[in-house]
């Protein structure tokens, strides 16, 4: 079980690290598995062109485009990028940046994203995605602040550990960051996400967009990050199987009842291969079961549960379980 728990410490580790990235297309390309950080989705619809990734869409026809890259940078988190729009963005013709989706596919996934354009306010705004559902409004920015023949934009998220999200903008020309607005967020995965982009474009427009240094990062290193159950052992723990059963019973035990919770299950590669829980209240204790018999190989998975409140308080655990 040490060499278990050693593991899980540097598995967790290496699964933050992976989550952070820096991307300036200082090497002229933004696919392939040999870069630090590999888009796909629509490649054949965007190209590095001097140093920026431009969308490269026909002018023959409109264009919905998107790429996107993995990252688990969510709460207690930092989104940056530069975005030029050589038009004024409108209803028909504006851009989507997820700073997480809960699928790879952004048309119409669970997440969070900010949009640039897209009504006839010229707003730079935040958004909750909802899968299936009406999107709903969380930050409204300042009215007018794209409505301009051309846009060219910093854009910068935080998203502190208790929840509190901010979002800024500064155009080209200003010296300073403006706040577009602020809100408290608690219901959005944390882990296991997307990062990326969506353009809509009529087809005059079709190569009027471009991106440049998209920084990803934890926000505060020294946030708290919850209780590791090898500190506290009751917090997460595995009831195997009995003989000629093949339910697993993961016990929890919480400081209260109330939190909202999210059960994951990853495998050693640092992929979500189930969820067993999304955003369920829960009371202070009880045990959950589950046959993982049927969905899951034989091998060592990492069970990850994430609790948190409506006051912005957190509490992560971790437990490594072996399936039969």
């Amino acid at each position: 079980m040490k060499k278990i728990s050693l593991f899980l410490c540097v598995f967790m580790q290496s699964m933050i690290a992976s989550a952070q990235f820096t991307e300036n297309f200082n090497d002229g390309a933004f696919t392939g598995t040999d870069r630090s950080v590999n888009w796909t989705g629509d490649v054949d619809s965007f190209a590095v062109n001097d140093g920026r990734l431009q969308l490269n869409g026909s002018k023959k026809a409109d264009v919905i485009a998107q790429l996107r890259t993995p990252t688990s940078v969510a709460r207690n988190g930092e989104w940056s990028f530069s975005v030029k729009m050589n038009f004024d963005p409108s209803t028909s013709n504006y851009l989507r940046i997820f700073l997480l989706s809960e699928e790879e596919d952004l048309l119409d996934p669970n997440g969070l994203f900010v949009r640039i354009g897209g009504s006839s306010d010229d707003q730079i705004s935040l958004w909750q995605a909802l899968k299936g559902k009406s999107n709903k409004s969380l930050i409204t920015g300042a009215k007018d602040r794209v409505k301009m023949s051309s846009v060219s934009v910093d854009i910068r998220a935080t998203w502190d550990y208790l929840g509190n999200f901010t979002l800024y903008s500064r155009l080209e020309g200003e010296e300073s960051f403006t706040t577009e607005g602020t809100c408290v967020i608690q219901d959005i995965p944390a882990t296991d996400n997307w990062f990326g982009i969506v353009c809509y474009a009529t087809k005059s427009n079709a190569t009027a967009f471009s991106f440049d240094d998209f920084v990803v990062q934890t926000l505060d290193p020294d946030a708290p990050t919850g209780i590791d159950p090898l500190d506290n052992p009751n917090a997460l723990r595995i009831e195997y199987p009995a003989l000629g059963s093949d339910q697993y019973g993961i016990h929890y035990q919480l400081d209260r009842a109330g939190y909202n919770c999210r059960l994951l299950i990853y495998d050693l590669m640092g992929r979500r291969v189930e969820t067993v829980l999304n955003n369920e209240v829960l009371s202070s204790s009880g045990v959950i079961y589950r046959s993982f018999g049927s969905n899951l190989r034989s091998g060592v998975y990492i069970l990850y549960m994430e609790a948190f409140d409506s006051l912005g308080n957190v509490q992560q655990f971790k437990k490594p379980v072996v399936v039969k």
